[in-house]
């Protein structure tokens, strides 16, 4: 088939260009898809190029801003998918098939009955009540094709001493920033000095000395990275890492998970509390350091409890692998065809 895709933002490290949410999943779509025999166009912002990465056989990166016109002759397209939809917009080429990709449900999507040649998918089971709640007008509509995040999920990675710090969010909300700082200076710096088999992968690292916080890199030991890594980096970096150490927002949770490391559930922002919680690791509202030490040192120390959770949370995403994603989205075309 001849699909074109959308990818939100600017790819500059072809499908391993840093991104999150709806750029992820149409990145990691197309590359199973390609892999599957299917040709694609992607359109993204600014100059999409492969950057190091090699290029992927029968992928096409072009403009976003490239004409109608232009993008036509590129075709025909069989489908068309958008993660950046709104009512009414344009169509940006023509397709006989539309897919609107919404990471959650809005309320637009629930009222407006899309016309007869569009469909709308989520990528996470977990999402899906949201979905078909009996006000969405479109739920006869609407499919499971999940974000794709590798060919299997891997083992606890328990035996590993990495710490992957990540901050997102500390420039827009203060009390982020003073979790942030606490975590660090009450928390991970103590922790380094008990356990010198222990390093901090620093991500944001610079994101924090804009916020007025410089923190520590031991030499020989931790490692400070770009605030944007690319996929691929990304994922080298996770094999070396016990656990993400993110600050209320989760950065690449389900990424970690897939790739059997668990990350820091907080009350406010996480995507796993009813999990966190029961396993005891919920980092409730306005905790204080002790408990952020608390939950970490029972990760860090308990692998029974580490490989427990990390398997409840694999549950929750275990469509989520390359050959799943895959059936879901033949299963889709022959109902929308």
């Amino acid at each position: 088939m001849k699909l074109h895709i959308h990818c939100p933002g600017e790819m500059r490290s072809g499908l391993d260009s840093p991104t999150r949410g709806e750029g992820r999943w149409t990145q990691n779509l197309a590359r199973i898809l390609a892999a599957d025999g299917h040709d694609i166009v992607i359109t993204a912002g600014g100059v999409p190029t492969w950057g190091e990465t090699p290029p992927v056989e029968g992928i096409t990166l072009v403009r976003e801003s490239i004409s109608r016109q232009a993008l036509e002759k590129m075709g025909p397209f069989d489908i068309n998918m958008d993660p950046v939809w709104w009512e009414n917009k344009p169509e940006r080429v023509t397709a006989k098939r539309h897919l609107v990709l919404k990471w959650s449900i809005e309320d637009y999507t629930r009222k407006i009955l899309f016309p007869g040649n569009y469909a709308m998918c989520y990528p996470l089971n977990t999402s899906s009540d949201g979905f078909f709640r009996n006000d969405c007008v479109n739920k006869d509509k609407t499919f499971f094709l999940p974000l794709p995040f590798g060919e299997e999920m891997c083992k606890p990675n328990f035996d590993k001493n990495g710490l992957l710090w990540t901050c997102k969010d500390i420039d827009r909300e203060k009390v982020f920033l003073d979790n942030a700082i606490m975590v660090a200076e009450k928390v991970v710096y103590p922790l380094l000095e008990q356990d010198e088999n222990l390093f901090v992968i620093w991500l944001m690292r610079n994101l924090l000395k804009r916020q007025g916080f410089n923190a520590v890199v031991r030499d020989k030991k931790d490692i400070s990275v770009p605030d944007l890594m690319s996929y691929d980096k990304l994922r080298e970096v996770l094999k070396v890492c016990r656990l993400v150490v993110s600050i209320n927002i989760p950065g690449s949770v389900f990424d970690a998970a897939f790739m059997g490391v668990p990350t820091l559930e907080w009350e406010r922002g996480g995507f796993f509390n009813s999990i966190g919680k029961k396993h005891g690791v919920l980092i409730e509202d306005g905790a204080p350091p002790e408990r952020v030490l608390e939950v970490i040192k029972s990760l860090l120390e308990n692998e029974i409890l580490y490989g427990n959770y990390v398997a409840d949370i694999q549950k929750e995403i275990e469509c989520n692998t390359n050959a799943s994603s895959l059936e879901y989205f033949n299963s889709m075309i022959k109902e929308i065809f």
